[in-house]
């Protein structure tokens, strides 16, 4: 959106004396707020929801993509006072936003421009390139009301990431051969914009990469892998839950291969520097902070390096499995948790981290806190880690065989017997040996995921909440 308070008095005055050719007009249109019926400006909807407003807008009002990410963030009262944006006026506008579909705008000229810009960066970035076009300032404005280009509040340096939808926007508007100013509707046949499948962000570490490089020449067993790197078994579990290694259990010993995603992972990545990958691949300007990290590990330039479209690929490909440790629990159950927990706990789609440091839980977020609260969430938050992938395994096995182990509390009752049973199912159906089974039952029902008869609420909760976010590569 690019709107100032002419634009708002204009959506109750289009049955006036409005040339069609009023920039104001044209404006309008672009922005998906005013659509031509018969020859005739009406308004759309999310037009219709703004123009209810007009009578309590500021003069001073002036909104841009920064106030719709202050309105989406939440925070950045100060700023969106600054731009005569109150909390009714705010919530109406991130209505009316989501509501329009803005239509795409050609010149020649914007084309050479967004053939050539930034893709993302700081704002002193986009300056520079907006100031060497005669009409750069007209160029930028006209970029963020089709929605292409989003720049972000103060938090406290500003940064700018253009839509996914850019390369789209360039590749029709070539096709057409734009010679005079013309506008496309997104709802027009000759629009078709590459699907899109989110991500998550994720992250490598040194000790990781130790790892990748020993099982370079192939599978190894788990002890042997562990006294050539150095490192714990609780990096290998995090490396199976991030698709980089897979664990194979054969007779009496667990082992370790490569993924197809492991052989091609050669490279330290922070959490901070994927998230603002990843934020810059939504369309969202990353924080600055994020995005000197993703500079520095050769993620960002001007855009995705290959590198960082290597990463997307891999973020968008991986299977993810539960990898939740203590620190994560008291982070979901609201007893804070260091800046790193943090990035670390949005890599696993549990928070969301805004531009002015906010926190907010995501619906994965929140699923896991309400199985957390049918556990014995003490006990959870006191461990290092309270769900691998291989206990997450376990825990999903006794779901899926719910008939088994019923049918064994009916025939054993409580006691070693019924236990010997669990341990079997677990082992015909993971290929977890025994003895390991056996410990992995004790740690579930310890932190409250397996009951006497079954597994608990919070157990079920669990289980219903991955699968419903991760059964295919994540994406929604």
């Amino acid at each position: 959106m690019y709107l100032k308070k002419e634009h708002f008095d204009m959506l109750i005055n289009l049955r006036g004396e409005v040339e069609p050719s009023d920039i104001r007009l044209v404006e309008l249109k672009i922005q998906g707020l005013v659509v031509d019926r018969k020859g005739v400006p009406v308004l759309t909807q999310a037009g219709g929801v703004l123009a209810k407003i007009v009578p309590e807008v500021p003069d001073n009002i002036f909104v841009d993509s920064a106030v719709i990410i202050a309105l989406e963030e939440g925070g950045f009262k100060e700023f969106l006072a600054e731009r005569g944006v109150d909390e009714r006026i705010g919530r109406v506008l991130l209505q009316a936003y989501r509501l329009a579909t803005p239509a795409l705008f050609y010149t020649p000229e914007l084309l050479e421009f967004v053939a050539g810009m930034p893709k993302t960066g700081t704002y002193e970035d986009l300056v520079t390139y907006r100031d060497s076009f005669e009409n750069g300032r007209n160029m930028v404005n006209a970029l963020q009301a089709m929605d292409l280009l989003r720049i972000s509040p103060p938090h406290p340096r500003v940064t700018f990431s253009v839509s996914r939808e850019i390369s789209d926007y360039l590749a029709l508007g070539q096709s057409l051969g734009v010679e005079v100013p013309l506008i496309v509707r997104r709802s027009s046949a000759v629009w078709k914009p590459k699907k899109f499948v989110d991500v998550l962000p994720s992250f490598v570490t040194e000790e990781e990469l130790r790892v990748l490089e020993a099982l370079k020449k192939g599978e190894l067993e788990e002890g042997h892998l562990l006294e050539r790197t150095g490192v714990n078994r609780y990096v290998l579990m995090l490396m199976e839950s991030k698709d980089l290694v897979e664990r194979v259990e054969s007779g009496f010993k667990t082992s370790y291969r490569l993924t197809k995603w492991g052989e091609r992972v050669s490279w330290v990545a922070s959490p901070d520097g994927v998230r603002a990958l990843v934020r810059h691949y939504r369309g969202v300007p990353p924080r600055a902070d994020w995005l000197e990290r993703a500079r520095e590990e050769h993620l960002l330039g001007h855009g995705p390096t290959d590198r960082g479209k290597l990463v997307l690929e891999w973020l968008r490909g991986m299977k993810r499995t539960p990898y939740l440790t203590g620190e994560e629990a008291a982070i979901l159950t609201g007893s804070g948790g260091t800046q790193q927990a943090l990035g670390i706990a949005e890599t696993k789609g549990l928070v969301t981290e805004g531009l002015d440091g906010s926190v907010r839980l995501t619906a994965l977020g929140k699923q896991v806190r309400r199985a957390l609260e049918y556990a014995k969430l003490q006990q959870v938050k006191s461990m290092a880690v309270f769900m691998t992938p291989e206990m997450y395994s376990v825990l999903e096995t006794l779901v899926d065989r719910k008939v088994e182990v019923d049918r064994a509390w009916r025939k054993y009752g409580s006691g070693s017997d019924f236990w010997g049973a669990l341990v079997k199912i677990v082992a015909k159906n993971t290929g977890i040996r025994p003895e390991k089974g056996d410990k992995i039952l004790k740690l579930l029902r310890l932190e409250g995921f397996l009951g006497d008869k079954a597994v608990t609420k919070g157990g079920k909760l669990l289980v219903q909440a991955w699968r419903r976010w991760f059964k295919k590569p994540w994406g929604r």
